[in-house]
């Protein structure tokens, strides 16, 4: 179970590829509760392996990843520490969804790309609000051995209704057009992000 959910229903199916020199998979599927996952995944035989993922999600509600969909949801942003994880491969990772749902967020459409080798990484995510809308983000991060790491987060938004994306509805529509930048410097993940500076 997960979350108090004693019977969450779990299907995985996966076909290999007969490919030599990788490990691949050209029909992945998987079903949690409600939530559908297809795509495709690879795992380089190099000696610095490469894991390539695709996957799509249609629609994306992740609302059973909480233990409670009505709890206050916390102010601020979570440290992404989920980009620097299995630190030894490199990854090029894909993922479109439609209608994602979760505590405290609402969006008709999001798609992510994330490119990461042993010297950097760049994600870039692009999301749509219910209505109309949109937010493109980059995340570009340079991080040489032995170094500390530069980051630097783009968000350009236009026409979203800033406060339904987050579900806090108002009394009146808010639409908003801009551009934020950061940067920051840092030895991990949790460092750079405590040491970003935007404008």
């Amino acid at each position: 179970h997960y979350n108090k959910q004693n019977q969450l229903p779990v299907s995985i199916e996966a076909r290999l590829d007969n490919k030599p020199e990788d490990f691949a998979v050209d029909h992945l599927a998987i079903e949690l509760g409600e939530l559908q996952i297809s795509g495709t995944a690879q795992l380089s035989r190099t000696d610095r392996r490469k894991l390539t993922m695709d996957l799509k999600a249609s629609p994306m509600d992740l609302g059973f990843l909480f233990d409670d969909a009505d709890t206050q949801v916390l102010s601020g942003i979570a440290v992404p520490e989920y980009l620097v994880a299995i630190p030894d491969l490199d990854l090029h990772l894909t993922l479109s969804a439609e209608n994602l749902q979760a505590p405290g967020l609402s969006l008709r459409q999001a798609s992510a790309a994330l490119e990461r080798t042993e010297r950097g990484g760049k994600l870039v995510a692009t999301v749509s609000g219910n209505d109309f809308g949109r937010l493109d983000l980059t995340l570009d991060a340079n991080s040489p051995a032995g170094e500390p790491a530069d980051v630097k987060l783009t968000a350009n938004f236009a026409d979203m209704d800033i406060p339904e994306v987050f579900r806090q509805k108002g009394l009146i529509n808010s639409r908003s057009s801009g551009s934020l930048h950061f940067s920051g410097r840092g030895s991990g993940v949790r460092e750079v992000f405590a040491n970003l500076q935007g404008k």
